[in-house]
C-alpha cells in the first residue's frame, strides 16, 4: 500500500503540474482577451459582434479556470488524505515492531528460563 500511495502521490502531483500548467495558459489567454477588450473599447469600435465574442470568450476562459481551481482543491484534499494514510501506516509499522521486540524478549526470557530447569 505503500508503493500504492507514493505512486499515486506521484500522479496526484503530475495533474497538478498539468493544471497549474493549464491555469498559466488561461491566465495568458485572459490577459490577451482583456487587451483586446479594451482596445476595442476604447477605439469605440462599432464591432458590437466582436465584443460580445470576446465577453463571451473571456468567461468561458474564467469558467475553465474556475474548474481547473476546483480540481487543484480536489487534489490538495486527496494529497492530504494520502498523508494522512502514511502516517497511519507508519504508526502501525511502529506498533507492529513495538509488539515483535516484545514477543523477541518474551522468547529470549523463556528460552533462558527453560535453559535453567533443564540445568
Amino acid at each position: 500500500q505503500v508503493h500504492e500511495n507514493v505512486k499515486r502521490t506521484k500522479e496526484l502531483n503530475q495533474q497538478e503540474a498539468e493544471l497549474r500548467e493549464k491555469q498559466a495558459t488561461l491566465a495568458k489567454q485572459v490577459a490577451e482577451t482583456e487587451a483586446k477588450l479594451k482596445a476595442a473599447t476604447a477605439a469605440q469600435e462599432p464591432h458590437a459582434k466582436q465584443v460580445k465574442e470576446l465577453l463571451a470568450a473571456q468567461e468561458a476562459v474564467a469558467a475553465e479556470q474556475r474548474r481547473l481551481e476546483a480540481q487543484q482543491q480536489e487534489l490538495a484534499s486527496k494529497r492530504a488524505e494520502l498523508a494522512a494514510q502514511e502516517k497511519e501506516m507508519a504508526k502501525r509499522d511502529k506498533d507492529t515492531a513495538k509488539e515483535a521486540a516484545a514477543m523477541s524478549k518474551q522468547a529470549a526470557e523463556a528460552a533462558r528460563k527453560s535453559e535453567q530447569l533443564a540445568k
